[in-house]
This record gives structure tokens, C-alpha cells and sequence, in this order.
């Protein structure tokens, strides 16, 4: 009973960060203010996007497509 609701649990957190633009992978190598703001990002333009300027929802897309690269991920600063 017990693995099944650990597997219940993981399954669901799962779901959240995939719906909030945040990969498993990028559990272990980013910052919590990062995974704020990709949740931030991703949430703007599901929920607000057509009230966003062209240039406002490129910016937030390119955020969001540096933030899922390791490599660009790693060069970004993060200020607390």
C-alpha cells in the first residue's frame, strides 16, 4: 500500500512540474527561484498570453527555452 501511494505521489508531482514548464531532469541542477519563474512564465502565457504584447511572449519563450537547455541554464544568472 504504501509503494503504491509513494508512486501515487511522485506520479503527480510529476504532472505538476510538467504543467508548470519544469523537467525532472532539471530538479537536481537548478535554483528555486528558477523554478518560480519558469513556473511564473509558463502560467503568464497559458493563462494571460493573448493580453501579451508580441515582444512580451517572445521574451518569456525564450526564458522559458533557456531555461530547459542545460548548457544556456547554467550561464544564466540567477539574483536572488
Amino acid at each position: 500500500m504504501n509503494q503504491f501511494k509513494d508512486s501515487r505521489d511522485t506520479e503527480q508531482a510529476t504532472q505538476w512540474l510538467k504543467q508548470n514548464g519544469i523537467t525532472l531532469s532539471q530538479i537536481h541542477e537548478g535554483a528555486a527561484e528558477l523554478f518560480q519563474a519558469q513556473k511564473l512564465a509558463t502560467r503568464t502565457l497559458k493563462d494571460c498570453g493573448s493580453l501579451l504584447k508580441q515582444n512580451q511572449a517572445h521574451t518569456l519563450n525564450n526564458f522559458l527555452k533557456q531555461a530547459s537547455n542545460k548548457k544556456l541554464r547554467l550561464k544564466m544568472v540567477i539574483v536572488p
